[in-house]
This record gives C-alpha cells, structure tokens and sequence, in this order.
C-alpha cells in the first residue's frame, strides 16, 4: 500500500502543475528535466493599443519562492538570480529581442523560503509587427550556475483583421485600477485560485455595428457551463476593457477554462486561458466525510481506514481524515494540499465517466486505473467477434498498458491484462 501512495504521490505531482495549453495567451509552467534548474511560470499576453494599429506582447514571469536557493544574510535570506528573455524570427536566425534581469528576493523568515504560493513577480514588454516569432527563456541562479534554457513558438495578433477581435485574458484577485489606464494589470500566471477573482481582457472593434459579447466559465474535462454573461459593445468607440468576475464559490475544486466569444459572429475565433480551482475540503455532513474516507481504500491501509470507520464521533472521524492528508501532503505549510485536491478530482471524473447501473464509476476497474495512474496517453478500441469491446489504455511514460473488456455488453469494463 506505502508503494502505491507512494507512485500516485509521483504521478499526481506531475499533473498538479501543469497547465493545459488553450491559446497563444496561456499560462505554462516551464518545467526544466533535471533537478536542481529553476522552475517557472510564465504568460505572454497579445493586446491591442487603443486606436488599434498597434499589436503589443506582455511576458509575465512568476518564480515561486522554493524553486529559488536562499542563503543567510544579516538579516535574513536572499535568493538571486539571472533571467532574460529573447525574441527571435520564425526561422530562428535573427534575435529581434532582448531583456535581462538580475533578480534578488530577500524574505526575514526562513519558512517564506519554500513556499510554493510566493512568488518572484516580473515582466515586459515586446513591440513587434504581428506575425510568428521564437521565444526563449534562460535562468540561472547565482549559487548553483547551472543554466535552464527554454523555447516555444509564439504567434502576435493583427488586430485590424477581424471585426472584432479579443486581447488576452489575464486573471486578477482584485479589479484593475481604473479601467481607463493603458497599462495591463498583472495577472496571476499560475492560474490557481480559491476564492473569487477577475477576467480582465480588451476588446478591439473595426465595425461601427452594435456586437454582445458572451463570456463563460466551462469545465474543462466535460463542457459543462457554470458561468455565463452577456457584455454589449456598442458605437463608434473601437477599444473597450472588460473584468467579471469568476465566481469561485459556485464552482468545486477542478479544472475550468475561461472564455470570451462574439454571439453569432462565426467569423471571429474567441479567446481562452485555462484556470483551476483548488479549494480545501469541507464537509457538510457525516455522510459526506464517510464518503471520502470510503474512496481511500486504494491508497490507505486497511488499518487507516478501519481507524476511521470506527471514529466515535464526526470530530475523531475528521481529526484522522486530516492526519492521513497531512501525511503524505506534497507541500506542508501551504493553504492547500494539491495530492489531496487532485486524488478526489479523479474520483469525480470516474463517477462522472466510468459509473454503470448498479456501480459508481470510483469502484469499476477502469475508474480504478484513472485514479491510480491519471488519463491515460492514448486509448484503443478493438472489438470481438461477437462485436463485444476492449479498450487499450496506454501510460507510455509508465511503459504500462491495461486491457479492459465488455463481456456482459452492460457498459461495465473489467480489467482482463496488465502489460
């Protein structure tokens, strides 16, 4: 049992943290192979200027505080470090770009020092005419040396071509300033929030006709709609700021993406940025905490989990519920444990995909194998001769392959070959 929380410790550490790429204007985590390189967050951000003849790039960089090495000083710890930023053309000859920093981040307590929820805030801007482009990023921290080097392919918007068309949204735990200021305001790049936040974006508009907007929260894993709103924009003015508000308390811990469209224009293609929803556990109820302890059964022992069952009272119940969390929390001293928050989305996902009459979708094989191991890579259907199914699913990074089968024809898949 130590040996599979130990591998679900492994393989949800890897999926907690990466962001699923939605646009040109995501927010990503550059995550260097090699231990000991600086990991980091990054956003690039396509905007119009207001008379929109301009198409204007923001890179926005957050560096948590753990991934920093701090040394004592006086009065105490410093982290430093070097970061530029490149911009090349698209065939990577020529470097139209350049920006360097040296950082230093000094904090008194040497708790501060690992905190994965601080950060390390900066950012700039390129000018340069629409097109495609490579970026490059390169950090170095000053006690190690060792350099990690990073490079995508970004793409910056004509904003003249569409009728109307929508600069980047960037997430805010607090409204912008004053919604007349030219400057963007900095967003939260690493895109996990808790409580309720903004979606700040800019429209531009070439056509003097009247449009309404539609922005929306969706699920990402399903499509669900939580969240939708209607905004107008109208007359001759052609640049326009907008920030809703995300409305966090309606939503559960999970994966969502937010989106602004035009209704009813299909030739406008509109705009995303994936965000999660990490929220601690709270519990109504005796039914719902004997629910999650239940779910346990794959990754507790069968003496944690008999301990819990026989709690006395909700509070016992609770109290141990919270020692095997805090036990094998991947972060201790944050807000959130995101083992625990991403363990019980899986189970979400396997009820909502998985469930057959009679069996909910936690306790089928194949709702076993996604909450041990995660989505898997890739997934085949074959079929029998008596038309009967097996589906393949593939872990290529495992180097695992699992067989489920059909035999009844009822929806229920039952694990049949390990490979």
């Amino acid at each position: 049992m130590l040996k599979m929380l130990k591998r679900l410790r492994i393989q949800l550490g890897m999926s907690v943290f990466l962001l699923f790429a939605f646009s040109n204007a995501q927010a990503e985590l550059a995550r260097a192979k090699d231990p000991g390189l600086i990991n980091y967050y990054y956003q690039i951000a396509n905007f119009p200027s207001p008379d929109l003849t301009q198409s204007n790039c923001k890179v926005f960089i957050e560096v948590p505080y753990d991934e920093l090495v701090f040394v004592r000083v006086d009065s105490g710890f410093q982290a430093e470090y070097s970061f530029s930023v490149y911009l090349f053309d698209r065939k990577n000859k020529e470097m139209l770009f350049e920006k360097n920093w040296v950082r230093k981040v000094f904090t008194k307590h040497y708790k501060e020092t690992n905190q994965k929820k601080r950060f390390d805030r900066f950012d700039t801007e390129i000018n340069t005419p629409p097109g495609r482009y490579k970026l490059r990023f390169e950090v170095k921290d000053k006690q190690t040396n060792r350099p990690f080097y990073f490079k995508i392919p970004v793409k910056i918007k004509d904003f003249r071509k569409a009728p109307v068309s929508f600069g980047s949204i960037l997430l805010l735990t607090v409204p912008p300033d004053s919604p007349d200021q030219n400057e963007l305001p900095v967003p939260i790049v690493s895109n996990r929030f808790s409580k309720n936040f903004f979606a700040f974006f800019t429209v531009g508009k070439t056509d003097p006709k009247d449009f309404n907007l539609l922005f929306q929260i969706k699920n990402r894993e399903n499509g669900k709609i939580f969240q939708r709103d209607t905004l107008l924009i109208s007359g001759e003015k052609r640049f326009f700021k907008f920030s809703p508000m995300v409305r966090v308390d309606s939503l559960i811990s999970g994966k969502y993406v937010a989106e602004v469209s035009v209704l009813h224009a299909k030739n406008v293609k509109p705009e995303r940025t994936p965000f999660e929803v990490a929220k601690a556990m709270e519990f109504k109820n005796a039914k719902q905490l004997d629910q999650a302890v239940e779910v346990l059964v794959y990754i507790a022992s069968s003496d944690q989990l008999e301990a819990m069952k026989q709690a006395k009272s909700f509070a016992e119940k609770k109290k141990l519920f919270d020692a095997f969390w805090e036990r094998v929390d991947p972060a201790p001293g944050t807000e959130l444990n995101e083992l625990q928050t991403e363990y019980y989305r899986r189970v979400r996902y396997a009820n909502e995909h998985f469930g057959v009459a009679g069996h909910d979708g936690w306790k089928t094989d194949r709702g076993k194998t996604y909450i041990l191991y995660g989505p898997p890579d890739s997934v085949e259907r074959q079929f029998d001769e008596r038309t009967r199914e097996y589906e393949i699913w593939r872990y290529n990074k495992l180097g695992r392959s699992f067989v489920f089968f059909d035999q009844f024809g009822d929806g229920n898949y039952r694990l049949v070959e390990r490979r």
